[in-house]
């Protein structure tokens, strides 16, 4: 027998569960070879060359949807879940606009924001690594999009506040419609 046939013999040998010391010191339990193709990932591109690109899909790219969540997330943080959460009474006359009562309800507000930021960093994590992110896209574009209309339905109502507290109102109600687009289009329809 030659060499090559001698090496196919006992690795056939050592698949059909006969013993074989090379594969028995090695660690793998032949049954695990011999069921192989089950554990096999097929999702995975063999040739690393051909790519399928979108928007989900882009390691390292800052697509539109990974801009528009990680200024969502910048956004949220620093103008309304920290502010509220940790000093309201402080950041309402910063601003020029009346102290929330009871303050209770502003630091639990700031901690529901706080929740959100989690759900848009995770969906950030899963974007980077190619994973779905309809949830968290859904999530943004109910609460930014209620936020817009609620500012604007109450426009009235902080138009009579201070001129900073105004222009953060505004700023606000602007970021609100503007990140909700932006997860329709980017995230919805074109993901």
């Amino acid at each position: 027998m030659t060499r090559r046939r001698k090496a196919g013999a006992k690795l056939n040998g050592a698949l059909k569960g006969r013993s074989n010391k090379r594969f028995d010191r090695s660690g793998i339990n032949s049954h695990f070879i011999v069921n192989l193709n089950q554990f096999a990932d097929s999702s995975r591109p063999v040739n690393r060359g051909v790519r399928c690109y979108s928007l989900a899909s882009r390691q390292g790219y800052m697509n539109p949807l990974k801009l528009i969540l990680t200024i969502k997330v910048v956004f949220t943080a620093v103008f309304w879940s920290l502010p509220l959460l940790f000093f309201p009474k402080r950041a309402a006359k910063l601003l020029g606009m009346p102290v929330p009562q009871p303050i209770l309800f502003a630091h639990l507000l700031g901690a529901a924001f706080l929740a959100l930021l989690v759900g848009y960093i995770l969906g950030l994590l899963d974007l980077s690594h190619g994973r779905g992110v309809s949830n968290t896209v859904w999530v943004g574009v109910v609460s930014n999009g209620l936020a817009f209309l609620i500012l604007l339905i109450f426009a009235e109502q902080w138009n009579r506040w201070g001129t900073r507290a105004v222009i953060y109102m505004w700023g606000s109600t602007a970021m609100t419609l503007l990140i909700t687009l932006g997860l329709v289009v980017f995230g919805v329809v074109y993901n």
